[in-house]
């Protein structure tokens, strides 16, 4: 057993006794979802009683509905001002204060959802400074009670090409022999390169099958990251099943498509396809420094050192604990 890590996710349920308990508050909540088949937005506004196996619970008036998970674009409710303030260090990059002010308006919050969100929200602060096996923890203590959550789209999963530490590969190990689809996917994501392919391979394909189309899509395209398309019409055709994906974990598979394309597609467009994932997918802070390196390291290839030198500032700065982070750095050290 690696020192810090539990040999099973059960053992880390302490947060759940708080996350399911709470004391009713009264507050104006309102659900904006997608547009309609005529295109318009669609909003209902009441009291979120609770966010649980695919559906978000509200109530409107003297009735309970129940809205699909998927089909909600954005919430907006009364946040405790630590959570605000969180959310305003964390677009910041800011995350060491991002973190603390979620401690503090976890503390405050009493609804279960919210504070699931804020454990959440934890998560991406912390894969924002590179601890992204404390975060993975947080996230699946919630996906063992919730697994149908959203929050599988946010597990720091790898999509760039490259083994992972001994460390990391010994809590992959645990985690893609639990009984928990999300953490065989992490486990299975962590060890898809190195000694254990076969078992990550084995236990990806089955997951491919599963019921939750987020689980099932996720491990398809981590399939992708081995298994390079055959020719451009079969890359293509990747490309179409991505769109369809929902929204929320397109980040990760995009980025398995770009660089499945570099030899071949032009390398400014190679590169302005990376540096979108960082304004499209900013929540993904386990992924946007992998992506930054890379569209630095394309352009730096290509004679276009001034901007790549712009993109590899903005890595080194705003995630500067993460290994791209630290690399670049190293590198641009080196190079003085």
């Amino acid at each position: 057993m690696v020192a810090g890590f539990p040999p099973k996710i059960s053992r880390w349920g302490a947060i759940l006794i708080t996350l399911w308990w709470t004391v009713p508050v009264i507050a104006l909540d309102e659900l904006r979802l997608l547009p309609d088949a005529k295109g318009e937005q669609r909003v209902i506004s009441g009291e979120i009683e609770d966010i649980r196996e695919g559906q978000i619970l509200i109530r409107v008036g003297t009735s309970t509905r129940p809205i699909p998970v998927l089909d909600v674009v954005q919430i907006e409710s009364t946040w405790q001002p630590a959570h605000r303030s969180a959310d305003h260090q964390l677009s910041h990059h800011a995350w060491d204060a991002a973190l603390i002010a979620y401690r503090q308006a976890y503390e405050a919050e009493q609804r279960p959802w919210c504070r699931r969100l804020l454990v959440k929200q934890m998560a991406v602060a912390l894969q924002g400074q590179g601890q992204d096996a404390r975060a993975a923890l947080l996230l699946l203590q919630i996906l063992e009670v919730d697994p149908a959550s959203t929050y599988v789209s946010n597990l720091p999963l790898a999509w760039p090409v490259r083994a992972r530490t001994a460390a990391e590969q010994q809590q992959a190990s645990l985690w893609i022999d639990e009984s928990l689809p999300a953490a065989q996917l992490l486990g299975a994501s962590w060890l898809l390169v190195g000694n254990e392919r076969q078992q990550a391979l084995n236990t990806l394909s089955s997951l491919t099958e599963h019921t939750n189309p987020l689980i099932a899509q996720l491990a398809l395209a981590q399939i992708w990251r081995v298994t390079p398309a055959s020719s451009e019409p079969a890359l293509a055709q990747r490309r179409e099943l991505v769109a369809k994906f929902h929204s929320t974990i397109q980040a990760g598979p995009r980025f398995v498509l770009i660089e499945a394309a570099r030899n071949d597609a032009p390398p400014a467009d190679i590169a302005i396809d990376l540096l979108r994932i960082p304004i499209l997918y900013p929540e993904q802070t386990c992924l946007v420094p992998e992506a930054l390196a890379a569209a630095a390291e394309v352009l730096r290839n290509n004679d276009r050192v001034d901007e790549a030198s712009l993109v590899t500032r903005e890595l080194v700065h705003n995630y500067p604990q993460t290994l791209a982070g630290s690399t670049a750095s190293s590198m641009d050290t080196g190079s003085r």
